[in-house]
């Protein structure tokens, strides 16, 4: 199954909740017993085991982060003209499980701007193997704002 697939935005990028819902239901029939679990009544936002939350998205064509985020598991993802597109190595429905492992890494760094300080909502996690299909081995993360767990996008880095 194409995951990435299963959610259609509206064209003002509302959350396709019937399509959200199928990807959910393969986290918690998932072999390994990994589950994301509602973050809130509104069921918009969803908690992985490790803390990192998956909410809405109104600015990506996708929806929700979760789409976004399954978004670097598709070679060919259309994301328009010029933009490089790093994809994750993997099965789809083990994405979330390496990125609850690099969020729970004591390894990961946050990346320095141009000036030489640190960019407080971003982090770089080596993860001592290939997790790109570009040989890539580490994760890239931005979160919504320094010290949140509300994830806005995660891919493979060199």
């Amino acid at each position: 199954m194409r995951l990435i697939n299963v959610c259609k935005a509206t064209p003002t990028s509302a959350v396709d909740s019937e399509g959200l819902a199928k990807i959910l239901e393969l986290f918690s029939v998932s072999k390994q017993g990994y589950k994301l679990t509602p973050a809130a009544a509104d069921r918009i936002a969803w908690s992985s085991p490790a803390g990192l939350i998956y909410g809405s998205a109104s600015n990506t064509k996708e929806g929700h982060r979760i789409m976004h985020v399954l978004a670097h598991t598709v070679v060919d993802y259309k994301v328009g003209p010029g933009i490089t597109h790093s994809v994750f190595t993997g099965a789809r429905d083990e994405l979330f499980q390496l990125l609850d492992e690099a969020w729970s890494s004591t390894a990961k760094v946050h990346p320095l701007n141009d000036q030489g300080f640190e960019i407080a909502n971003q982090w770089v996690v080596p993860m001592g193997r290939v997790i790109g299909t570009d040989g890539q081995q580490k994760i890239f993360l931005v979160m919504r704002r320094a010290g949140s767990a509300e994830i806005l996008t995660a891919h493979p880095i060199h």
